[in-house]
């Protein structure tokens, strides 16, 4: 989601030089929900690889018969394996937010995190001639 932000600042970078230098981007913190999914899974993960690796001593330690999903697990190897990897990776990505904002002066112009999409070249030239910025290469 990175990529996003760099095309903007290309594109801002080449019509304004003015602005080359003046554009940073900072990553957005993700809600708090994806933080706790995130860390759900990573806990289930763990927990599902220790269950692979030692789970039959543990039930035999406990004295408890094996679980009938245990079993399963034992029995695909792999599959777990995958499963839990592909799980973690969805996770994973509820963390990325891919938004960002464009301040000018310390206004706010646009914000993707308020509208949910990527500005395009003629709306960004818009929104920062409407904030003041003249200068630069204009659109005929």
């Amino acid at each position: 989601m990175k990529r996003n932000f760099v095309e903007l600042q290309n594109f801002l970078s080449t019509r304004y030089p003015e602005l080359a230098g003046r554009i940073r981007g900072e990553n957005y913190p993700p809600p708090a929900y994806a933080q706790m999914v995130v860390s759900a899974v990573g806990s289930l993960q763990m927990g599902a690889i220790v269950m692979l690796l030692f789970g039959s001593k543990i039930f035999e330690v406990l004295k408890m018969p094996e679980p009938e999903l245990f079993g399963q697990m034992k029995e695909n190897k792999m599959m777990t394996f995958m499963g839990i990897f592909m799980a973690n990776s969805m996770a994973n990505s509820l963390t990325s937010t891919g938004a960002f904002e464009v301040f000018l002066d310390g206004n706010l112009i646009f914000s993707k995190l308020e509208s949910g999409q990527m500005p395009n070249g003629r709306l960004m030239m818009d929104l920062l001639k409407d904030s003041g910025l003249t200068h630069g290469t204009t659109i005929q």
